[in-house]
């Protein structure tokens, strides 16, 4: 990536929280509930820690058996880049923060985990979409019924054509218009075919703990609500929502989605309900628990960085 495009991206993000921050009563943020954002913490670390164990099994399953510990760290590190590159993509450096991983096979462990995480959040996001229909209008519901089964239908279908048919993704690289629209979601559809060739026994242990990884980040998400004693919505609502919401920081326009995902949450939470400074109040500490959280994974990001940059003089 460009440094101009570098440049703008941070300006983008920066713009939009400046502009949210203007519209929210800061006495609100101070006036958070400690404890609960303590323990909100703490769930966010059984994530990384379960998201971890998820890696070292992983690698077990391929006969590599690194230190629990350099697994931890190095999945830390991981975090923090994706925290700070576009669509995320820093957690793929992963095989470059692990010292005694074949590189390879930490690929083939790492497209394996991001394969099953992309089948949750979709999964996940259907689920809270048939959740928050009936916030809709009772003479809506069975259009928007109709309209959300023919979609997962045909995404459904489209995404077994693209599994396992060959030809369809030929077809689609030769017609100009698809190739254009298609073609990086083509490539990662490609990535996720060869990890479920590759990996099937891999993908059902990553798909179980990457549910259970789930469960702790809604946990997360409820103890933030709580710590602005959000009373309103249950863990349920936590839980189901945030796959969906956490799809816009793969939005490449910004690192992580910095900015988009915090409207985006505000509006969501503003159109069911919450008062506008709350809901702002909630999108921002949503990103700042995260963020600085994978701290800890700095130093080995600093210790991995410099000798990779050392390596390429």
């Amino acid at each position: 990536m460009s440094i101009k495009r570098i440049t703008l991206s941070l300006l983008l993000s920066l713009l939009i929280l400046i502009a949210l921050l203007w519209n929210t009563d800061l006495s609100i943020l101070l006036s958070v509930e400690i404890s609960s954002l303590l323990v909100s913490i703490l769930f966010y670390y059984v994530m990384n820690l379960i998201m971890s164990l998820r890696l070292y099994l992983l690698l077990g399953r391929v006969n590599v058996n690194p230190p629990a510990p350099e697994i931890f760290s190095s999945h830390m590190a991981s975090m923090l880049f994706s925290d700070i590159t576009p669509g995320k993509v820093g957690y793929l450096a992963f095989p470059l923060f692990t010292s005694s991983v074949p590189k390879e096979r930490a690929l083939g462990v790492i497209l394996a985990a991001q394969s099953t995480d992309f089948i949750i959040k979709v999964s996940g996001s259907i689920l809270a979409l048939y959740y928050l229909i009936h916030m809709l209008p009772g003479w809506l519901l069975p259009f928007t019924y109709l309209a959300l089964t023919i979609g997962i239908l045909f995404a459904s279908a489209l995404l077994l054509l693209i599994l396992y048919a060959s030809w369809f993704e030929r077809l689609v690289r030769k017609i100009p218009l698809l190739s254009i629209l298609g073609v990086k979601i083509l490539e990662k559809i490609v990535l996720f075919r060869g990890a479920v060739k590759n990996f099937k026994l891999l993908l059902i242990l990553s798909t179980f703990l990457g549910i259970v990884s789930w469960i702790a980040y809604g946990l997360c998400w409820y103890w933030i609500a709580q710590s602005l004693q959000i009373n309103s919505f249950t863990f349920l609502f936590w839980f189901l929502i945030h796959p969906l919401i956490t799809l816009l920081s793969f939005v490449p326009l910004t690192p992580a989605g910095l900015g988009i995902q915090e409207t985006g949450l505000a509006l969501f939470l503003q159109v069911i309900g919450l008062d506008r400074s709350v809901a702002i109040t909630f999108a921002i500490l949503s990103r700042i628990i995260p963020t600085l959280s994978d701290l800890i994974g700095l130093p080995t990001l600093v210790e991995k960085g410099t000798e990779i940059f050392s390596s390429l003089k």
